[in-house]
């Protein structure tokens, strides 16, 4: 398995109720790894990102993300988001214009 990295992204939840990452530059998705127990399922970031996502609002910043899955093409990699920093909130629907 690839270490973990960290990159600038961008994290939504969408119509499906799942959380996804888009790495800014690659035009591509990673789907954020389960943890599962008896009680409830959550997905693996810090409480700092989970505090602020949810279907109405987009989340930038700086991420370390580590792999669950080997990376390949054409397949969404399986990750879990270990680390979130420089957090910015924006309201589904509003683009950044850097």
């Amino acid at each position: 398995m690839a270490p973990c990295r960290s990159l600038q992204a961008t994290v939504s939840v969408r119509a499906n109720l799942r959380p996804y990452m888009r790495p800014e530059g690659t035009g591509k998705r990673l789907a954020l790894a389960l943890e599962s127990n008896a009680v409830d399922t959550r997905y693996l970031m810090p409480d700092n990102l989970a505090a602020v996502l949810d279907v109405d609002h987009n989340v930038s910043g700086k991420f370390e993300v580590c792999p669950f899955t080997v990376a390949r093409k054409g397949v969404q990699q399986t990750v879990c988001i270990a680390k979130a920093d420089n957090l910015i909130v924006r309201a589904n629907g509003v683009r950044n214009t850097k």
